[in-house]
Formats: structure tokens, C-alpha cells, sequence
């Protein structure tokens, strides 16, 4: 679902991080409102909820420079 948490632990290295966005947009699609399905409701909700603050799923631009940074002392190290 999201890679933040293996760069957290230092298992993926973020690349091309100067082309990263300021923003994160989440968009779920479904054919009516009247007609709803309960459990077209209910992913809606739990979506909504899973995602709310983000900070399981988005790294600060702290975190994603200090990752990066880590990433090229390793192949650095690597030469």
C-alpha cells in the first residue's frame, strides 16, 4: 500500500526525490449515492479513515532527505 514504512526501515532508498510532489490525492469513484451498495459505503469509510493524517503512508520531507541521503553514502560505500 505504501513504501514509507520499508524506507523507514531503511529496506527501499527513495530516488528522485527533487520531483516529488507537495501533495498526496486520493480519489474513489462509485456509480451512485441513492443506489450505494452498504459495502461500497463501508471501504468508503474505512478508506477515509486508514488515510486521515497520513503519517503511516507519507514520509515528512525530513525523513525523505535523511533516507536519501543514507541511500547514497551506501553505493557510495559500494564503489
Amino acid at each position: 500500500m505504501s513504501a514509507a514504512s520499508l524506507i523507514r526501515e531503511g529496506r527501499l532508498v527513495p530516488l528522485l526525490t527533487q520531483h516529488k510532489t507537495d501533495h498526496m490525492s486520493v480519489y474513489v469513484y462509485y456509480g451512485s449515492r441513492t443506489s450505494q451498495p452498504t459495502r461500497v459505503r463501508a471501504f468508503i469509510d474505512l478508506a477515509v479513515a486508514r488515510l486521515h493524517g497520513g503519517a503511516a503512508f507519507m514520509l515528512s520531507d525530513k525523513e525523505l532527505a535523511s533516507a536519501e541521503a543514507a541511500g547514497r553514502k551506501l553505493v557510495n560505500r559500494h564503489r
